[in-house]
C-alpha cells in the first residue's frame, strides 16, 4: 500500500469510527443501548483497522524518520487520537446513560438536556435548598 493510500485509510476509518460514536451516543442519550453497543462494536472495527495502517507505518519509519511526515500524515494522526479518545469516552457515556433513570415524558428533557441536571444540581445545593448561584431549572 501506497503512502498516500495508508494516509487516507487513516482518515477514512478514524472518521468512520467517530461518526459512529457520535450516533451511538446519540441512541444512548435516547435510552436506545442495543443500537448505540452495536455501533460501538462497528466503531471498533473501524479503528482497528485505522491502527492496523498506524502500526504499519510506525514500522517502516523504525523510529529512523524514513517516513516523510508532512501535514496531511499530522491531518492523519490527529483523526485516530480522536478516534481513540472518542471511544473512550463513549463507553464512558453509554455506561452514564444506563444508570439514568427510565424516561417519561417530563424526564425525556432532563436526560436530552445533559447529566448536570441528573448527576451535579443535587450535589451543588447549598444546606438552605438553594443551588449555590445556578438559575433555577424548569
Amino acid at each position: 500500500m501506497e503512502l498516500e493510500e495508508q494516509v487516507m485509510t487513516l482518515i477514512v476509518s478514524a472518521g468512520s469510527c467517530r461518526s459512529m460514536l457520535m450516533e451511538a451516543m446519540r441512541h444512548s442519550r435516547n435510552g436506545e443501548f442495543a443500537q448505540a453497543e452495536q455501533l460501538v462494536e462497528q466503531a471498533r472495527g473501524a479503528l482497528h483497522a485505522a491502527h492496523a495502517v498506524q502500526t504499519q507505518l510506525i514500522e517502516a519509519d523504525a523510529g529512523e524518520g524514513k517516513l516523510p511526515v508532512q501535514i496531511v500524515m499530522v491531518h492523519a494522526q490527529d483523526h485516530v487520537m480522536n478516534a481513540v479518545l472518542l471511544m473512550d469516552l463513549t463507553q464512558e457515556m453509554i455506561a452514564i446513560h444506563r444508570r439514568l433513570p427510565p424516561c417519561g415524558d417530563k424526564q425525556q428533557s432532563i436526560r436530552g438536556n445533559g447529566l448536570l441536571t441528573v448527576f451535579l444540581l443535587p450535589h451543588l445545593r447549598s444546606k438552605e435548598g438553594g443551588a449555590s448561584g445556578l438559575m433555577p431549572i424548569s
